[in-house]
């Protein structure tokens, strides 16, 4: 919780900026569950965040909790969700260029195979005549 002369000191803008972070949804998915949607302007302030700590610790996600206005589980799950999306986009990534690397292999060993194939051919070659 804040103390009560810092949150005098919090300027008409910040409050309402801060106002506009903490309005996105919760949106009922049955009984039990429930799915946070998080604004354009939610998202870039969680991403500016990732951007300098992609892990944060339980202080930072219950201060992000409290600002954003959900539950600290939605920030923790969205902070691995991204994790997780960072990966991928560096595997995939890695991965065309593994692919272009192991094309270039097959060729090498396909080359290779022809050679062994050629050479033991012409030895057969050279035996029979």
């Amino acid at each position: 919780r804040q103390h009560p002369r810092r949150r005098a000191r919090c300027s008409s803008t910040r409050r309402a900026i801060l106002l506009e972070v903490a309005d996105g949804k919760m949106h009922s998915q049955g009984s039990e569950s429930s799915r946070w949607h998080p604004t354009q302007l939610q998202t870039a302030f969680l991403e500016e965040v990732f951007h300098h700590n992609r892990y944060v610790n339980p202080s930072v996600v219950r201060v992000l909790a409290d600002v954003l206005n959900v539950p600290q589980s939605k920030v923790r799950t969205w902070f691995q969700n991204r994790r997780q999306r960072q990966r991928k986009a560096i595997a995939h990534r890695k991965g065309t260029l593994t692919l272009d690397a192991d094309a270039e292999n097959d060729i090498d060993k396909d080359v290779s195979v022809l050679r062994e194939e050629w050479t033991s051919a012409s030895g057969l070659l050279e035996c029979s005549q």
